[in-house]
């Protein structure tokens, strides 16, 4: 792999949520150390209160961007679309807090869905398992996956009825029994 000047790992969380938007992050580096010890492990294989560890810890590390889609745009532009759009948004809230050439930059992305969309730039590489594999992304996941933690608790305070401190929008058994007692909220995507 050529070597570039920047690095920046994307992941996103909340794609299959019932609730609340998709979320992205994009983490920057100019080297692709390992950043944990021991194995890297993509944040829904972490323990809550190691998720909010490495937040801390990452969110002092690294300069990060947070992108988010609502569940109200989803629902008019679709899931893939919205995909694509919170990435993007991840990327250029990083590019507001540190400036850089995105021609010096390869971007490395979770998953593989990203085949005929350029995002931004040319230099992109998608890496299948990517949060498992490479520690820029594992700590995207892990950052994502704390914000948008975060917000669904926020949620939860609003409408404690969905249970969205424990299930974060997805579709447990116990939220789809509160969607059948009580409809969809407004945080729903249809």
């Amino acid at each position: 792999m050529k070597n570039y000047k920047y690095y920046i790992g994307i992941d996103e969380v909340g794609r299959g949520a019932l609730a609340g938007p998709i979320t992205a992050v994009a983490v920057l580096s100019d080297s692709l150390k390992k950043i944990f010890k021991g194995p890297i492990k993509d944040s829904k294989k972490l323990s809550e209160k190691r998720r909010e560890e490495l937040f801390k810890i990452l969110d002092e590390k690294f300069v990060w961007g947070l992108g988010q889609v609502s569940e109200k745009m989803i629902d008019q532009i679709g899931i893939e679309k919205a995909n694509f759009l919170v990435m993007e948004k991840a990327v250029n809230n990083l590019l507001k807090k540190k400036e850089i050439d995105l021609k010096e930059t390869l971007l490395l992305i979770d998953g593989n869905r990203m085949n005929s969309y350029k995002l931004l730039t040319t230099n992109y590489k998608l890496i299948v398992k990517g949060d498992e594999k490479i520690s820029l992304i594992a700590s995207a996941s892990i950052l994502a996956k704390v914000s948008r933690d975060n917000l669904m608790k926020q949620f939860h305070q609003e409408q404690p009825s969905y249970y969205w401190c424990d299930n974060k929008g997805y579709g447990t058994k116990a939220h789809f029994e509160m969607i059948e007692k009580y409809g969809l909220s407004e945080h729903h995507r249809n």
